[in-house]
């Protein structure tokens, strides 16, 4: 993101040395250009505030050097910044130090630090595949160390206690919910051009047209990842298949009991196909979709000339899109709806996705942060904040601050087909073959079987290698 900041500087700079009638005569071309051609590509976006940072801490008032307690994890931007308002009380309150170093890979830091003995005391894992690497070699500390099992598996959805076990034994909490099912939109946009909310897939389908029958793009899809890139689309491809096949097949397909080429995959991408198969439907085409970031695509929404209408993205979007656009409003500039059903008759359910906290020295003070990070109080504050849904701890949907917020956590935690994000369940490999098949689809719709069938041969290797002793 630096060279793109560089060049919008760049940009600017040479606009002030131009002469006003250059600037206006540019400006005209530029409407011109967007009229005939009705789409626009992705322009450049200041996220300097989602620039990875370097080791930060905070600090109490110990007037003793006090033993920091480490945390290695992937936040940036809004989240880190909640992050830091919920455990700087805390940290003044029991004078100790908390230094957190953020990575966009956390897998291959993690990695490194424990082959080389410096592991932090605690680690925020973006997904359950990584303790099931860790937890059988003793990396991991089980949670029955220090906190109460079964009180705690009462109050998570049920089964997702399960999701960070490994022998019957919970090494992992499940913090920072978010809900995976929003298509994000602008309530404004929507009256001034008579576009209603589709209650339907087909609605959906049909509005996509419309909007493209306009000259625009409806779609803002942004795969570029920090980490692999893909990440956005998996989350289409869950959505769709929960809706189609259902939870069981959806169970199944995460477990490997049916393969990547079964029918019911197929047709998640294909269906899927309805939207990203048209080029002139996404915002900036099949490239900028490959090379446009998540946050890019989000924000497109809310520019004063909108690159895109829609876009699906998680709850966590919220706090994101009210940084960077402050002077507009929740529910009248920026609002979600929830994607659509496909089956008729049937809900809308939801696909949730929630970092992993893991204690790997269970120091009195890390284990005491992660208690309280995992509190009432805390997740109290970090609700207060927005783009943040409680989980394990009984924090009243009166403490989330807007009808956004209350909105995405009443749809997740009152779901009936409430399903954890598929490919944070999935072997690495797997993941990371699965975020490669979006991407490749997107390029090219028609490759659908030879892409599938390329997942598939990754997924026999690493589901048999992990079924090994």
């Amino acid at each position: 993101m630096a060279s793109g900041r560089r060049g919008v500087q760049s940009v600017l700079g040479q606009r002030r040395r131009e002469s006003p009638w250059v600037v206006c005569l540019m400006a005209l071309l530029g409407v011109v250009v967007c009229c005939q051609f009705g789409r626009r590509a992705p322009a450049a976006m200041d996220l300097s505030r989602l620039a990875e940072p370097q080791p930060v801490s905070a600090r109490g008032k110990s007037q003793q050097a006090a033993t920091p307690v480490t945390i290695l994890g992937p936040w940036t931007g809004p989240t880190l910044e909640s992050f830091w308002a919920v455990v700087q009380p805390y940290a003044r309150r029991k004078q100790i130090a908390v230094d957190y170093e953020s990575t966009a890979d956390v897998e291959a830091v993690l990695a490194g630090r424990i082959e080389e003995g410096t592991a932090p005391d605690v680690a925020i894992l973006p997904g359950v595949a990584l303790v099931r690497r860790y937890a059988p070699s003793g990396q991991i500390v089980p949670l029955r160390q220090w906190l109460d099992v079964g009180e705690l598996a009462a109050r998570y959805p049920p089964g997702w206690l399960e999701l960070t076990s490994v022998g019957g034994e919970a090494y992992g909490l499940l913090f920072r919910a978010v809900n995976q099912s929003l298509v994000w939109y602008s309530p404004s946009q929507f009256q001034r051009w008579r576009w209603a909310v589709p209650a339907s897939w087909d609605e959906l389908v049909g509005l996509s047209e419309r909007i493209a029958a306009c000259g625009f793009a409806p779609w803002a899809l942004g795969l570029r990842g920090r980490v692999a890139d893909g990440q956005a689309g998996t989350d289409w491809i869950e959505n769709i298949l929960l809706r189609t096949a259902g939870p069981q097949v959806y169970d199944q397909w995460v477990r490997h009991e049916i393969p990547w080429t079964h029918p019911a995959v197929a047709q998640a991408f294909r269906t899927w196909g309805q939207i990203v198969g048209r080029p002139r439907h996404l915002w900036g085409g099949v490239g900028g979709a490959l090379a446009s970031l998540p946050a890019e695509a989000a924000l497109a929404l809310f520019q004063d000339l909108p690159g895109a209408y829609l876009c699906l993205s998680d709850s966590a979007a919220q706090p994101l899109i009210a940084q960077h656009v402050p002077q507009q409003a929740g529910g009248k500039d920026y609002d979600y709806f929830q994607l659509p059903p496909l089956v008729p008759g049937t809900g809308a359910p939801v696909v949730a996705g929630a970092d992993v906290l893991v204690v790997l020295h269970a120091t009195p003070e890390a284990v005491a942060l992660v208690a309280y990070l995992t509190s009432a109080e805390a997740q109290t504050l970090w609700v207060q904040r927005g783009g943040f849904i409680a989980l394990g701890a009984d924090v009243d949907f009166a403490a989330y601050p807007d009808p956004l917020s209350r909105r995405a956590a009443e749809q997740l935690l009152g779901s009936r087909s409430l399903r954890f994000d598929a490919s944070a369940q999935m072997p690495l490999e797997v993941e990371r073959a699965f975020c490669s098949a979006v991407c490749q689809f997107v390029a090219d719709p028609a490759q659908l079987d030879s892409i599938l069938r390329s997942v598939e041969e990754v997924a026999k290797a690493a589901y048999a290698a992990a079924a090994k002793p």
